[in-house]
């Protein structure tokens, strides 16, 4: 299957060379690289990159700094059977878009979370993936999931499409976007899997990139009223209180925040609920209808 890579990029400069870099050294060459490009004002070094590789990548110019906006409209854009989404700040193994295309051909399969190693210094070549840590998405068992992270996932772009692409209702800080589009896509009947061999390292640079353009997500209304909006669009009963209780515990009780004292922990914990609220209300007055997911469990 063909695979078009759809890369998102905001105030990232080495890093974004590198990734594009790493895009156009895999073998085979995906069908496309799209970059969606929101910075204002480029280096003069990836200017002169980009120029360099403009017969090599689509690069289209894109105003919002928002990270949602920026992927649908690589969607959009983007022709390949397969759309595979990274990040602007990631590093990729040889073979890793031919790993994407080989679960995506399984009739059932709608959408392929790869692994992701966390990891900010990065020792070239990727000869090997590092072991696993057992943590979120950093897995090398293969199985049925709920959902990608969106720095590696890849969707079949006719089974994305048909369950409406990416939610526009979520704005702002990026968050629960990807998961929204896999629970979509599960909906119509596909299957979402964890494929290990489609494993990059993500090195979660801590300047730059289209969250930097919207605060941190523990301090930012937009993600808090995400959650809500994807947790009443998604889950019902129990799993909407457990979906909302863990993004509360990740982002507002995390270390950084504890580090502020209870000061800030209080005020990260109204934010959040305040934010949450807003979402289910904005969910209500969408008009949107929950369909429930397929009786086989992620």
């Amino acid at each position: 299957m063909n695979v078009s890579v759809v890369m998102a990029t905001r105030n990232r400069e080495a890093l974004l060379r590198e990734t594009i870099a790493d895009a156009l050294a895999q073998e085979p060459l995906p069908a496309e690289i799209v970059v969606v490009d929101g910075t204002p004002e480029h280096e003069p070094e990836t200017d002169a990159y980009l120029a360099e590789v403009a017969g090599r990548i689509r690069h289209l110019r894109h105003s919002r700094p928002e990270l949602i906006a920026a992927r649908a409209l690589g969607l959009e854009a983007a022709t390949g059977e397969v759309i595979l989404f990274i990040d602007d700040d990631v590093a990729l193994p040889p073979g890793f878009v031919a790993a994407h295309a080989v679960p995506s051909a399984g009739r059932t399969v709608g959408a392929v979370a790869g692994r992701v190693v966390v990891q900010r210094e990065v020792r070239r070549p990727l000869a090997a993936p590092p072991p696993p840590t057992g943590q979120g998405c950093d897995r090398v068992d293969r199985r049925d999931v709920a959902f990608g992270r969106g720095c590696n996932v890849s969707f079949r772009r006719a089974a994305l499409l048909a369950a409406g692409g990416f939610d526009q209702r979520l704005t702002g800080n990026p968050a629960a976007d990807e998961e929204d589009a896999c629970f979509a896509v599960r909906r119509l009947g596909s299957r979402s899997v964890v494929d290990p061999a489609a494993w990059l390292i993500h090195r979660y640079a801590p300047t730059g990139g289209i969250r930097a353009a919207v605060r941190d997500q523990g301090d930012d209304l937009s993600s808090c009223r995400n959650t809500g909006y994807f947790a009443s669009n998604n889950v019902g009963g129990l799993d909407f209180w457990r979906v909302l209780w863990n993004t509360c515990r990740t982002s507002t009780l995390s270390d950084r925040a504890r580090r502020g004292g209870l000061g800030t922990l209080a005020r990260r914990q109204a934010l959040f609920w305040r934010g949450a609220v807003e979402g289910v209300r904005q969910f209500r007055r969408s008009g949107q209808r929950r369909v429930p997911l397929p009786s086989r469990r992620p």
